[in-house]
C-alpha cells in the first residue's frame, strides 16, 4: 500500500482492495504460466471476465506498508470459477478485508463463455479449498 493509495481519511480506498487482490492474482497466475500480453486471442485462459464481486471491510488500512493477499478457488467449473481472498496483515494477523469474485472465461472471437484449458484447470485444482 502507498500513501496515494489512501483517501482523504488516511483510510486505503475501498476501491483500491480489488485492485490488489486482482494484482495478487495475476501474480499467483503468471507463477503457473498463465499470463495476458496484450493479445486476446493468445490469450486462453487469460481471457476471462468477471461476473461478480463480494467484499466485506473488517477493519481500515490506516498506513502505507507491506500487507498479504491471501488467495484461494472455492469453485472451478466448467467455464466459471469462484475465487476468495482475504486482505491482511502481513503477519496474517489482522484481517482487513475478505470476499469472493466469480469469473467465466470467454472466447476472445464471440466473447461468450468457454470451456477452461485442462492446463488450468490442472492448476486450478491445487488451489481448491479443502471442505475441512
Amino acid at each position: 500500500v502507498h500513501f496515494d493509495d489512501l483517501d482523504a481519511l488516511g483510510l486505503l480506498h475501498n476501491a483500491r482492495y480489488p485492485v490488489m487482490v486482482e494484482r495478487a492474482w495475476a501474480e499467483l497466475w503468471t507463477e503457473y504460466g498463465f499470463r495476458f500480453e496484450g493479445d486476446w486471442a493468445a490469450a486462453g485462459d487469460a481471457c476471462n471476465a468477471v461476473r461478480e464481486l463480494t467484499i466485506t471491510y473488517d477493519a481500515p488500512v490506516t498506513r502505507p506498508g507491506a500487507y498479504a493477499v491471501h488467495l484461494w478457488l472455492d469453485r472451478l467449473g466448467t467455464t466459471g470459477l469462484t475465487y476468495g481472498f482475504r486482505f491482511c496483515s502481513a503477519d496474517g494477523a489482522t484481517t482487513y478485508a475478505r470476499g469472493t469474485r466469480v469469473l467465466v472465461r470467454l472466447d476472445s472471437r464471440t466473447l461468450r463463455p468457454a470451456p477452461w484449458s485442462e492446463t488450468f484447470r490442472t492448476a486450478g485444482r491445487a488451489l481448491l479449498r479443502s471442505a475441512d
